[in-house]
């Protein structure tokens, strides 16, 4: 995984085009974001700022990408729970909160 340390605190977009990740929704799923704050204890509001729902390398249906290294941190921890494998060991995360 590769951390990158913005100047400044970025909004999700971009965060998103920092990161390389070019066809996404800053909006998530609301059954699968309950479901990730309920088995991961995560805030509701920092899981909602710290992903989106990319399209770039998921399928038609698309996949939850982490912005933050926390975000990325509980996304494995999820997998882990859930038997999900939405974790990407190469990709690139924000040493650095998102905002909305």
């Amino acid at each position: 995984m590769n951390v990158t340390i913005p100047a400044s605190r970025p909004t999700k977009e971009e965060a998103a085009k920092m990161l390389g990740i070019h066809i996404y929704d800053v909006a998530l799923p609301q059954g699968w974001l309950d479901e990730f704050v309920k088995k991961t204890g995560m805030d509701y509001h920092k899981a909602l700022r710290s992903f989106v729902w990319s399209y770039d390398v998921c399928t038609s249906f698309g996949c939850p990408r982490p912005l933050t290294l926390d975000a990325h941190v509980q996304l494995r921890s999820y997998d882990q729970i859930s038997g999900t494998s939405y974790t990407d060991e190469n990709s690139e995360v924000l040493m650095i909160e998102v905002h909305l």
